[in-house]
Formats: C-alpha cells, structure tokens, sequence
C-alpha cells in the first residue's frame, strides 16, 4: 500500500572520490571506513526523531534520508539542514583510507512530495519514489565537494524564518533530466 506525503525534505550524501579510494586500498579499510562513517551519521539519525534513514545498498557510498516523512515535522527543510551540517561534521571526523585526510562529503537536498510504501517479496524494502527523491539525488551530484547544496523549494522553506543559515545562490543550472534550476548552497560555518 502506498502513502502520499506533501512535503518531505530528502537528503541525499555521497563520498568524495570514493571511486578511487575503492581501487586503491583494500575492500576491508573501505568497509572499515564506511562503518564508521555510517554509524556516526546513524548516531546523528537517532537524536533527531522525525529523520529517516535510507541507506542504498547498490551504490556503496550513498546515504539517504527523509525528514518530516513517518513523523510530522512542519521545519522539516530546516531539520535536514541541521542534519547536513552534521554529517560534515562527522566526516571530518573520519580519515580517508588512503592516508589523504578526512573525508569530504558532497550533500544535496530537495523538498516536496513523495510516495511510500513497501517493495519486493522476498527482501521487502521500505522504499520512497517520485520526483523529490530524483531531485535530491541531482542536487548532490551536481553539487560541490564539501558543501551543501539545495533546490529552490528548499531554500523557500527556510530562507526568511532561519536567519542562521547564509546562502549563496548558484544562479541557474543546467540540472541532468530537470533543465535549467536556480540553487543554492549554505555558506561555509566560518562565512556564516
């Protein structure tokens, strides 16, 4: 069975250069790696009640979640934001196998509507569809490496009743299967 949910903030986050970092040293410090990565960002989840994580499987590096989705949380966009903010933190906090440093991570958040529901007979999954989801997925990967990106839609939701957040504006941008867009990203903590 499906649900609608009119407005959700989704959050998408990936590794930067994680493709090379794969190649580079062992499958075990890339596991090693990510578990401390994730459970960190999970230790994030657990203090904010109305997030949702949704860790994607087929794309090692890729962390997922929804905000104001199974609990209703009217400053959801903020919310997320605040987990974003977060999760750098955390990532910093977390060394590159490799020897490079921390990890940087790239993050893009859309909100809007989603669809829920349950998919699949034998591995059932808890899944979330709909333009929303495609949309936060583009907005991190078009994003900057160690920034946090976001849609218009998002921007709108908390750029007048959240003055602690400094935005820069990306102007328009040609966003792959969504055409042009005006983004935006949150300013560094030391610009703030």
């Amino acid at each position: 069975m499906a649900t609608w949910h009119p407005n959700v903030s989704v959050l998408f986050a990936d590794i930067v250069g994680f493709s090379t970092v794969s190649q580079e040293v062992e499958p075990e410090q890339v596991f090693a790696m990510l578990n401390e990565l994730y459970a960190r960002y999970d230790s994030i989840c657990e203090t904010m009640p109305s997030l949702y994580k949704a860790s994607i499987e087929t794309i090692g590096d890729a962390y997922m979640v929804a905000a104001g989705l199974l609990l209703h949380d009217a400053d959801h966009a903020a919310t997320m934001l605040r987990f974003a903010l977060a999760m750098q933190q955390a990532a910093g906090q977390v060394q590159m196998p490799t020897g490079t440093g921390p990890v940087r991570i790239r993050v893009g958040i859309h909100s809007g509507p989603v669809t829920s529901g349950i998919i699949g007979k034998i591995r059932k999954r808890y899944c979330l569809v709909g333009n929303t989801v495609n949309t936060a997925s583009r907005m991190e990967s078009c994003g900057l490496p160690g920034r946090i990106h976001v849609s218009s839609s998002t921007h709108q939701l908390v750029a007048g009743s959240h003055p602690e957040f400094v935005w820069e504006c990306r102007g328009p941008l040609d966003i792959k299967g969504l055409g042009s867009m005006v983004t935006w990203v949150l300013a560094q903590p030391e610009q703030a």
